[in-house]
């Protein structure tokens, strides 16, 4: 059992995180994975917890399969948004039978900031949906990277708050059918990278990760993330890499998070 707490916002809140490997089919270490939530026990939230746990456990799963088979070139997820139903479509196809669909058209209530289309109202697409135990999901996956060398998260913030805005537009009715609520789930996909080995909590440096501590004196990578995305997520999975992953070139992928903000609506 992981605990991490929130003081950066001046808040003394503690989560706990679970930990567990990840292995390839064929039994291969993988790393291991790192997972929490804040959710309140309720029938709908069950559901989106085993749906989140699953979801995030296949992705990373997809994304070792890729690098293995690439002979350690390269990371699918060093590369941008775009790239990202490489990874998300299989894992959602094997969590739900294949009732998932990437790109989905719908109309939204209200268009974007950046839209050309002045009008309340237009059509738009939902980057995923998906049907898991009855229920159906309306998905936005954002894809950011957090700098081990310093660099701060104001763009993170943005594109969180981005797909938080892009699901609240979503007319209900369009991805509810067959169920009286859906669930709404915001994802960020956050790729720790270094170039170079980085600073250590003792002012040492290396290449060792661990997105929370037991140790009071050292940095909290996991409550300072959770302290500035707004809204708050209350949902997470970390991917911590195998050794033999983690360096290509001078630049160094320790670890994969995904964040979720996961709400229940009714149709």
């Amino acid at each position: 059992m992981y605990i991490t707490s929130l003081k950066h916002l001046g808040r003394d809140t503690t989560m706990k995180m679970e930990k567990k490997g990840l292995e390839s089919g064929s039994g291969e270490k993988l790393g291991s994975l790192m997972f929490g939530d804040s959710l309140k026990d309720s029938e709908g939230m069950r559901v989106g917890r085993d749906f989140f746990n699953r979801f995030a456990e296949g992705c990373f799963r997809n994304l070792a399969k890729y690098h293995t088979a690439m002979d350690g070139l390269e990371h699918l997820f060093a590369y941008s948004e775009r790239q990202s139903p490489s990874y998300v479509m299989p894992a959602l196809f094997e969590l739900t039978d294949g009732c998932a669909i990437c790109e989905m058209p719908l109309t939204r209530t209200k268009l974007g900031p950046n839209s050309e289309n002045n009008k309340k109202r237009g059509r738009g697409f939902l980057d995923y949906w998906a049907w898991y135990r009855g229920v159906p999901f309306a998905i936005e996956v954002k894809h950011s990277w957090y700098s081990l060398n310093g660099e701060g998260m104001e763009k993170t913030c943005e594109r969180w708050k981005e797909a938080d805005q892009q699901l609240k537009n979503v007319r209900k009715w369009w991805i509810s059918e067959g169920s009286d609520f859906f669930m709404r789930l915001n994802l960020l996909v956050l790729v720790f990278w270094s170039k170079g080995d980085w600073s250590q909590a003792d002012g040492g440096k290396g290449t060792s990760f661990s997105p929370t501590t037991p140790h009071k004196e050292d940095f909290d990578y996991h409550g300072y993330i959770i302290d500035y995305l707004d809204p708050e997520p209350n949902l997470w999975s970390y991917w911590l890499l195998p050794s033999n992953m983690i360096q290509i070139d001078d630049y160094y992928y320790p670890a994969v998070g995904m964040f979720g903000r996961l709400n229940r609506l009714k149709r």
